[in-house]
């Protein structure tokens, strides 16, 4: 019974779930550093199927994705 008497108890905070948009959020960046990393193993000399594309000029282009469907960026857009 003494073991009981020194036991003290507290109320403890569940951790913060996350979020629908927080997943989506997470997911999307996860895919974009596997794309950086994929590109950084083509630079390597390393063969990727279909995730390269060749423009009028001879440059390689990769296009980044969210699930299939490609993300347009644009130059200082907020």
């Amino acid at each position: 019974m003494a073991a009981i008497s020194s036991i003290s108890l507290v109320s403890v905070q569940k951790p913060t779930s996350n979020t629908p948009v927080l997943q989506r959020r997470n997911k999307l960046t996860a895919n974009i550093e596997q794309q950086i990393t994929k590109i950084g193993s083509f630079r390597e000399g390393k063969r990727i199927s279909r995730e390269q594309f060749w423009g009028d000029n001879g440059a390689i282009y990769f296009q980044l994705r969210y699930g299939k469907q490609p993300l347009e960026l644009e130059i200082l857009k907020a």
